[in-house]
């Protein structure tokens, strides 16, 4: 049994050909949720929140905006939502 009735599908997608000494590597990630075979007719609903915390966003109130932007996405979320955050 699938736990919440949903199933998770993850896909990684990043470049193969790094020099030795490369330090960062940029890697497209993609998350998708379905109802699981066995879910209930109405699944949970859930959302994932990304945030950049990256060095480009210090200054300039960047970051600060980034959670307020964040805190008001969760705020419009149904009751009931599962909900993940990535920084």
């Amino acid at each position: 049994m699938t736990p919440l009735g949903l199933s998770f599908d993850i896909e990684m997608d990043a470049s193969s050909d790094l020099a030795c000494d490369d330090e960062r590597v940029d890697t497209l990630f993609t998350i998708r949720a379905s109802p699981a075979a066995d879910a209930p007719s109405q699944a949970p609903i859930a959302e994932i929140l990304i945030m950049d915390s990256s060095l480009s966003m210090a200054g300039l109130g960047k970051l600060n905006e980034a959670k307020r932007a964040m805190c008001a996405a969760i705020d419009t979320l149904q009751d009931g939502t599962y909900l993940a955050v990535v920084c």
